[in-house]
């Protein structure tokens, strides 16, 4: 009897990651968004994904395809007209990386089930949302492998389902699936949890990790850069650890410059994308008028806005 009562209270933390995850696979096959035709691939997802219908169904990453008119690539979807009179996908090709096994996998499937393999049926929808638990298990795996380092299993117990189920991670998991949210949440926990290692013991095959995470994190969206903040100030608490912090970095230059390397293949893709489309490696791909107000931060509607409000959620 001893020995059960100490297996159940050292996995209550993974009791309470199945119970989470059982509320989200719940919540998903309820409400089933992948059989509304104008849900999952929708909005900013239109052109995280174009990437791979133009690729291996049309086989014109050039779009020009799109000039016949009609909504091959989704009702909604725009692109930017490039200096060499391509339609540029805006957004960086990071997603469609992610989405690509789940794609195959609907792409060889939708004939064979009776729908027609266009990359935007029911099976590419389901696919998209499949894929964003899949990349949210793979994140709380790994937050869960972090948070039992440094916390007890009753604190990790309350922290995982405290943010899949209280936080906007649901929403992006089961309402609109394919968002980059849940997916930059897979990635960061990785990162954070390999950084941690990285620190502790900075062997090639963890610097190679950090390099390939931050270029795949900052193509899904190039904001996402700050995620290097996490490595620099990782449990640095005082000015002297930071010092200490700054001069092991400087000792471990070729690790550092590995990891840059590393980054720079992840965004390879891209940047011969833009050079075949627009003529250069380095491109601004969003239309005119969208980017950053920084004159404008709108500080007090992120924290309490009753929209997506830190402190409201």
């Amino acid at each position: 009897m001893r020995d059960i009562s100490i297996i159940r209270r050292t996995s209550i933390s993974l009791w309470a990651l199945l119970f989470s995850l059982m509320v989200v696979f719940y919540i998903n096959f309820k409400q089933a968004v992948w059989n509304n035709p104008k849900k999952v691939i929708i909005h900013d997802i239109l052109s995280y994904y174009a990437y791979l219908p133009a690729t291996f169904i049309y086989h014109d990453i050039t779009l020009d395809f799109t000039k016949e008119g009609g909504h091959k690539l989704g009702e909604g979807f725009y692109g930017k007209k490039g200096p060499l009179d391509h339609t540029v996908i805006i957004t960086s090709c990071g997603m469609s990386m992610l989405y690509f096994p789940f794609f195959l996998i609907a792409h060889w499937l939708a004939e064979p089930l009776g729908f027609t393999a266009n990359g935007y049926t029911v099976p590419y929808r389901f696919a998209l949302a499949m894929s964003s638990i899949f990349y949210l298990i793979l994140g709380s795996v790994f937050l869960r492998k972090l948070l039992l380092k440094y916390f007890s299993e009753t604190v990790t117990a309350i922290t995982l389902p405290t943010i899949i189920l209280t936080t906007n991670l649901l929403w992006y998991v089961t309402i609109e699936p394919a968002m980059s949210h849940v997916f930059s949440f897979a990635l960061i926990s990785l990162f954070m949890y390999v950084s941690d290692k990285w620190l502790e013991n900075p062997v090639i095959k963890n610097t190679i990790l950090l390099g390939l995470l931050t270029g795949i994190i900052t193509l899904v969206r190039p904001t996402n850069i700050i995620v290097v903040v996490l490595l620099i100030l990782w449990k640095v608490t005082t000015w002297n650890e930071l010092k200490q912090r700054i001069l092991f970095f400087w000792q471990k230059w070729y690790s550092i410059l590995l990891m840059i390397v590393m980054s720079f293949i992840v965004w390879m893709p891209q940047f011969l994308y833009w050079k075949y489309m627009a003529g250069s490696f380095l491109y601004y791909s969003y239309p005119e008028g969208q980017g950053f107000f920084f004159s404008n931060p709108q500080l007090f509607g992120t924290l309490f806005s009753w929209r997506k409000g830190f402190f409201i959620y």
